[in-house]
């Protein structure tokens, strides 16, 4: 008797009801439908660029003319989605404003690295801090006539590619005319336990100033990252541009034969060409004038339970630089720069 009500319960048991898991899977299938009948379709988005196709790119790209003392060759790129006139200019302001970055910067560093070990008991606590401040200037007397436009592109995402050269002899006797530029890059990685956080904050603004003819012209591009999320900012002659986020991507070389140097930068080109260029680009100045001498500064406290350190470097450096490698294989943009002289 007993047996026959255990298998009764059991029985009973399988067929009544579900598990929690399963509970918890309908509720939570409920919310999700409940919250996309929420969601408004986005005007602004274009439907098709859900699907990207990689965006084929010119051959030019992938050589460029070695640069010299008098010829010197820049290359700037447009935001994406922007209409191919307005484009155009972008690009062409920023490859002018790449030029006096390149040919002429003042780059000046500060960089902390900080560590704290604590030990309490069976615990230890350790904690590092490493941040990274540069800035790099530059300013160039130059006109308009200093510079000619020999390649232009445009991208299935509405990106212009433009490739100027530059004239530095000439700018010489330019003196009405000037082109600025100022770079700020903060870079924060800290450690605690066995989580892992990167910061970084980029900005670059560039202003052209023409006595002669009362023409001004200026753009200011930022973005900051956090671990794996990005945020971009771009303006242009004061004008805020809207920055379509989608999963950029970009036919590269044939060739997966190519070797990469150990001085070569890599970065991703999921945020368009011109924030994997600039990135990129930014990352090898300031570890090419990383590489100079610098000041170092130390600091240390040791206690009984504590030890703390902070090493600190500074440095200022200015040289001249040129474009020697520029790749694009598996969505990732291959950089390499070289000193002019």
């Amino acid at each position: 008797m007993v047996c026959i009500v255990a298998i009764n319960g059991l029985v009973l048991a399988q067929n009544t009801g579900i598990n929690q898991t399963e509970k918890d899977y309908l509720k939570f299938k409920e919310t999700f439908q409940d919250e996309i009948k929420e969601i408004k379709p986005d005007s602004s988005i274009d439907a098709s660029k859900y699907i990207l196709h990689p965006a084929s790119l010119p051959d030019w790209l992938f050589t460029i003319p070695p640069s010299d003392k008098n010829h010197f060759y820049s290359l700037g790129i447009s935001d994406p989605g922007m209409t191919e006139e307005e484009g155009d200019e972008l690009a062409e302001f920023r490859a002018k404003s790449m030029a006096a970055l390149l040919t002429d910067p003042k780059i000046a560093s500060l960089v902390d690295n900080f560590s704290d070990e604590a030990q309490a008991g069976q615990t230890d606590d350790f904690v590092t801090k490493y941040i990274n401040y540069y800035k790099i200037d530059a300013l160039c007397k130059c006109s308009n006539t200093d510079f000619e436009i020999i390649e232009k592109f445009r991208t299935s995402f509405d990106e212009s590619l433009v490739l100027v050269r530059y004239f530095p002899n000439d700018a010489v006797f330019s003196n009405t005319d000037s082109l600025s530029i100022e770079v700020e890059i903060y870079q924060a990685e800290r450690q605690k336990y066995n989580r892992f956080e990167l910061e970084e904050l980029y900005t670059v603004s560039g202003l052209f100033i023409s006595e002669s003819d009362s023409l001004k012209a200026d753009h200011h591009y930022t973005f900051k990252s956090l671990n794996n999320l990005s945020e971009i900012k771009s303006e242009f002659n004061g004008n805020s541009l809207h920055f379509p986020y989608f999963n950029f991507r970009y036919q590269g070389q044939q060739d997966t034969n190519t070797l990469l140097s150990e001085n070569s930068i890599t970065t991703k080109l999921n945020h368009g060409l011109w924030k994997g260029y600039l990135e990129a680009l930014l990352q090898k100045i300031v570890l090419m004038a990383h590489s100079s001498s610098v000041t170092v500064k130390q600091l240390g406290d040791a206690y009984t339970s504590r030890t703390q350190n902070l090493s600190r470097e500074v440095a200022e450096n200015s040289t001249s630089l040129r474009i020697s490698c520029v790749k694009i294989i598996n969505n990732q943009m291959i950089l390499n720069l070289e000193y002019l002289n």
